[in-house]
């Protein structure tokens, strides 16, 4: 019965992580729709910045969406490029601090506008690292 109960309560742990884990991509995934909503206001280029992404739609945001469902700390925010239309498919335009998930990996929003959970993170960091401008080839992280 012990065993059941340690083999149920993992079970859990992982099922509560991947729901927290869907909660920041969610998130993330309503950062890219308010970029791309903001770039279209304004000719095509996109925020500077998460303040002035907030600022722009100030009644519509939560301020809860800047940071990660689960460990409270805000999303990095980059800016690859300064218009939508040079914007790369695999540009990074926000991500997870890396520890936010207990190392296990975080979510990152692309120049697509799709979020994925990414387990390699020190590949991740390397390719960051690397990049003069934040693009992650798709061979670092396996098939997507």
């Amino acid at each position: 019965v012990l065993v059941l109960g340690l083999v149920g309560w993992s079970e859990y742990c992982r099922l509560e992580e991947s729901v927290l884990r869907r909660g920041c991509s969610a998130r993330l995934s309503q950062i890219g729709q308010a970029t791309f909503m903001y770039a279209e206001a304004h000719r095509g280029v996109l925020p500077d910045s998460m303040d002035a992404l907030f600022r722009f739609f100030p009644d519509d945001m939560s301020p809860d969406v800047r940071a990660c469902f689960l460990s409270g700390q805000p999303f990095v925010f980059l800016t690859p490029t300064q218009l939508v239309k040079t914007l790369r498919p695999d540009d990074v335009l926000a991500y997870e601090p890396e520890d936010a998930h207990a190392g296990r990996g975080l979510n990152v929003l692309f120049g697509d506008g799709r979020v994925e959970w990414v387990t390699d993170v020190p590949a991740f960091r390397r390719a960051m690292a690397a990049s003069t401008r934040p693009t992650i080839p798709a061979p670092a992280f396996g098939p997507r």
